[in-house]
C-alpha cells in the first residue's frame, strides 16, 4: 500500500510540473476574466470511504492517533486546496495521504503548460486551485480578489493553475457553487 502511496504522490508531482490544458474562462459575474490552466483531472475519482482512509492512515508511523480518528482531518474534510507556494516534497506527501488522494489511479494528462508549476507558484505568477467534486467554470478578478465559480460533480478532481492578477502571499479568494455558497478551503 505504501509503494502505491508513494507512486501516487510522484505521479501527481510529475503531473504537476509537467502538463495542462489551454487556458480558457467563461464569464458568468461582473469583472476582469482570469486566464487559468486546467493541469490534470479525474471526472470519476472518489474519495476512498472513511473505513478505507482510516485504515491507509494506520499503516504509517508518521500520523499520531488523533490524526488518524480525524482522518487526516480539514485535508479530509475541504474540497478546496489554495497553493500560493509549493509545499515540498513532504508536505505534498502529506496532502496526498490525508486526502485520499493516495487512491487516485493515473490521471489523464492534458498538456504541457504546467511544466513550471511550482516555479510559477513560487514566483507568485501562478496560483494552483484543487477541486474535489467540483468542476470550475470561470475565474474573475472583482475588487481586488478572485471569485471562482465552481459547479457540484458528486465526484473528480481539477488541478488547475491560475495566472495570477497580484503577488501577495495570501491569496484573495473566494470559491462560490452555483447555488451561492462559498466553499472553505485550505491555503498553502
Amino acid at each position: 500500500m505504501k509503494t502505491r502511496s508513494l507512486f501516487s504522490l510522484n505521479l501527481i508531482l510529475w503531473l504537476l510540473l509537467t502538463s495542462s490544458v489551454s487556458s480558457f474562462a467563461q464569464p458568468s459575474i461582473a469583472g476582469i476574466t482570469v486566464s487559468f490552466d486546467k493541469c490534470a483531472e479525474s471526472k470519476t475519482w472518489k474519495r476512498p470511504s472513511d473505513a478505507e482512509q482510516r485504515r491507509y492512515l494506520q499503516e504509517f508511523k508518521r500520523y499520531d492517533r488523533e490524526t488518524i480518528e480525524q482522518l487526516g482531518g480539514d485535508y479530509w474534510k475541504r474540497n478546496v486546496f489554495v497553493f500560493t507556494d509549493y509545499p515540498g516534497g513532504s508536505g505534498t506527501y502529506d496532502i496526498n495521504n490525508l486526502s485520499g488522494l493516495w487512491s487516485l489511479p493515473k490521471l489523464k494528462f492534458l498538456s504541457t503548460k504546467c511544466k513550471t508549476y511550482s516555479k510559477n507558484l513560487m514566483s507568485k505568477k501562478m496560483a494552483g486551485i484543487w477541486l474535489f467534486s467540483y468542476q470550475i467554470k470561470n475565474i474573475k478578478w472583482v475588487n481586488n480578489h478572485y471569485v471562482v465559480l465552481v459547479k457540484s460533480t458528486g465526484a473528480g478532481i481539477q488541478f488547475i493553475q491560475v495566472q495570477r492578477q497580484e503577488h501577495s502571499n495570501s491569496l484573495p479568494l473566494k470559491v462560490i457553487t452555483e447555488d451561492g455558497i462559498e466553499l472553505k478551503q485550505l491555503k498553502y
